[in-house]
């Protein structure tokens, strides 16, 4: 049986490596790596993460049984449209993109309302503050969680195939609907990003006016910051698209804070309030992430 054969578009971290994880587990596709910066694609190729690579995008999507859009939610769409014309009729493609509405609803756009090929959102919940080949992880999608958003007229057999592939690299798949995804990662991923980046100015504040402040930078404030040391570009993207529902995670945050401000000062005896804080935050967790 012929391997099929699955074209990455955009050989940074995250593309390279699940071209990577693709080789590592000897699964049946050959590997295309496509992108602008032969550079960069030629870094990925000497890493092991593809078989071939080329700086034509057309050309490298026409045998494509898969195509993966590996990059900004802002320039996604625009790959799409400058790729539909060179598709195979049974080709799915599919992306990364943190926000599923926006992307959905341009690809609509610049296909035609039609869409007379197969697009199914995705979003692996995984990554790294860290960009570029160079840095691909081997085993990123391992146990991790990637959400598929089909449109309402994409069929079974398209999602199952597409769920399959994420499976073989080692991810667990959820489907659901674009506006619904758009809702829940708000909280979960993108206001951690929003918060981490206001911890970090608040503490910059701080250390302008004492610089003893650095030295006092232990493991929380690493732990809680490190994402802080994302590409801004991305990040601006990412919320700007999702950004009706991130600010309504950030008022539901900020009527958490505002709660627990207003019992403390209420209260004469704060211990209980703070121990109760404490203990629902400890439970929960331990909920969450058993």
């Amino acid at each position: 049986m012929k391997n099929e054969t699955v074209a990455i578009i955009g050989m940074g971290m995250m593309g390279s490596s699940l071209g990577k994880a693709i080789k590592s587990r000897a699964l049946p596709y050959r590997v295309l790596g496509l992108g602008r910066n032969s550079k960069h694609l030629n870094q990925a190729m000497v890493l092991g993460a593809c078989d071939a690579v080329t700086v034509d995008l057309n050309a490298g999507v026409q045998e494509a049984d898969i195509v993966v859009l590996c990059a900004p939610v802002d320039i996604i769409p625009k790959m799409a449209e400058q790729i539909l014309p060179s598709l195979k009729k049974t080709a799915i493609v599919t992306d990364i993109g943190s926000v599923k509405s926006p992307i959905v609803e341009a690809v609509k756009k610049v296909s035609g309302e039609s869409m007379d090929f197969c697009f199914i959102g995705g979003h692996p919940l995984c990554g790294s503050e860290k960009t570029g080949a160079e840095n691909l992880q081997e085993d990123l999608y391992k146990g991790a969680t990637v959400i598929l958003t089909p449109l309402e007229s994409t069929s079974k057999e398209s999602v199952g195939k597409l769920k399959n592939f994420w499976q073989r690299v080692g991810a667990k798949v959820l489907v659901m609907e674009s506006a619904v995804h758009d809702i829940l990662v708000a909280q979960t991923s993108h206001l951690p990003h929003v918060l981490s980046a206001c911890l970090v100015q608040l503490v910059a504040r701080l250390q302008k006016q004492d610089e003893r402040v650095k030295d006092l930078l232990a493991g929380s404030f690493k732990d809680m910051t490190r994402i802080s040391a994302s590409d801004p570009d991305q990040w601006t993207e990412i919320v700007k698209g999702n950004e009706k529902f991130v600010l309504g995670a950030l008022k539901s945050y900020r009527d958490l804070i505002h709660h627990l401000i207003q019992e403390v000062e209420k209260s004469s005896h704060s211990q209980p309030l703070w121990k109760s804080h404490f203990e629902k935050a400890h439970s929960a967790r331990s909920e969450l992430l058993p």
